[in-house]
């Protein structure tokens, strides 16, 4: 039997998915788009950010890097003289760290009773938290989203043929 890495990647991200809203209980909701707009934030988007080749040909390792970004707030016709709203700001001094601790943790990406997934390096699986706390302008609009956003690497080991 082969393990392809696409089915590796896509057995993480979904994965991933069902341990967010635990290590944010108040984000109830996670996807793999990296673009959705919902209106009951606070929740999870999530994307592919590197995939980076390492190690011998008969048995590579590869950095899978997923960017996770739970969203706080958007908050519509913003101007200059506005006052953005600071609840999801406070929120996020409270959920970085929780969010880091719970990743760190459960390194083997795995709920209670449930299998590790194979093909991870676990004591090697690490979350950081690049920027922390960001405020973007949506594109041709006024409308600003409030978010954090942390970086999970997950190396695996997935060769051609198993």
């Amino acid at each position: 039997m082969t393990d392809k890495l696409e089915t590796v990647v896509d057995n993480v991200l979904t994965r991933l998915l069902l341990l967010e809203p635990l290590a944010c209980t108040d984000a109830s909701y996670a996807t793999k788009r990296w673009i959705e707009i919902r209106q009951d934030a606070p929740y999870w988007v999530n994307r592919i950010a590197s995939l980076a080749d390492r190690g011998p040909e008969d048995l590579p390792t590869y950095d899978l890097g997923i960017d996770m970004r739970l969203i706080l707030a958007f908050q519509s016709g913003v101007v200059r003289e506005d006052n953005i709203d600071g609840n999801p700001q406070v929120k996020a001094w409270a959920y970085a760290p929780r969010v880091v601790r719970y990743f760190r943790k459960n390194q083997a990406l795995a709920l209670a009773g449930q299998a590790a997934l194979t093909h991870i390096d676990i004591p090697n699986v690490r979350i950081t938290l690049p920027r922390g706390l960001d405020l973007q302008v949506l594109p041709l609009s006024r409308e600003i989203m409030l978010a954090i956003d942390f970086n999970l690497i997950v190396p695996l080991q997935v060769g051609d043929q198993e």
